[in-house]
């Protein structure tokens, strides 16, 4: 067996010896920018689909980003209600 050529990274061109378990599909080093870029083009291919355009709009979608967070501001919720009984709808 030969050796294997470093992939480059596909945000800085550096090349980067890839996670023994993804080898096949990593296309960015683990650096902060490289990753923040890795996500960042992540989201704007998911967002690009169709099916996927009107997913942050909408009533419904109101509901989920408004008990997300209430969540994210009161983390103990998740421990004192049980989220069968909590609507985010309900003023406080």
């Amino acid at each position: 067996m030969g050796r294997m050529e470093k992939p480059a990274c596909l945000n800085c061109g550096k090349p980067f010896t890839a996670d023994a378990r993804n080898a096949r599909h990593q296309r960015y080093w683990t650096a902060a920018a490289c990753k923040a870029a890795s996500k960042w083009n992540s989201q704007a291919k998911w967002l690009a689909k169709p099916e996927n355009q009107d997913y942050h709009r909408g009533p419904e979608s109101v509901v989920r980003v408004k008990a997300w967070r209430v969540l994210l501001m009161y983390p103990l919720l998740l421990s004192v209600l049980e989220l069968s009984t909590f609507d985010p709808s309900r003023k406080c």
